[in-house]
């Protein structure tokens, strides 16, 4: 495994950056997915080319491709309800039909209900729902 901070540089064992050496995907130890892997790259192509990047592994998503499958992006709900707590907004949890996913459809297995977790931001401390903000998402038919 191979330290990196928020740009992919590799740092050293003393905490020092190691000039001109940067680590992507699985080396890395940060998220080991594909997509990952391919927003790192992106990530230190933008470094490499003079433009700052720092990645945001919150915005990568993630799919299990088990029986029934599942996809997420950014925080967990525990993780999201902790951090509307600190940082003074609101969650929802809207559920609706597995039927909006075409794949679910294309399958034949389009039943059941699906969760998502919104994040709802409060704007000057008063809620403007066409304002709402979908920050985090994860998405999961529940058995």
């Amino acid at each position: 495994m191979c330290s990196v901070d928020e740009r992919m540089r590799v740092v050293d064992a003393n905490g020092k950056l190691v000039p001109h050496l940067y680590c992507i995907g699985d080396a890395n130890g940060k998220m080991m997915l594909a997509h990952a892997a391919s927003a790192q790259g992106i990530s230190v192509v933008e470094q490499v080319s003079g433009r700052d990047h720092v990645l945001n592994h919150l915005s990568i998503p993630a799919a299990c491709f088990t029986h029934p499958e599942i996809s997420m992006v950014g925080l967990t709900e525990p993780q999201a309800r902790e951090k509307a707590e600190k940082e003074g907004f609101e969650i929802s949890i809207a559920k609706t039909s597995f039927k909006a996913n075409t794949k679910a459809l294309a399958e034949n297995e389009g039943e059941g209900p699906a969760k998502v977790l919104l994040i709802v931001y409060l704007l000057n401390s008063v809620f403007i729902s066409s304002e709402t903000i979908m920050v985090e998402i994860h998405v999961f038919l529940e058995c």
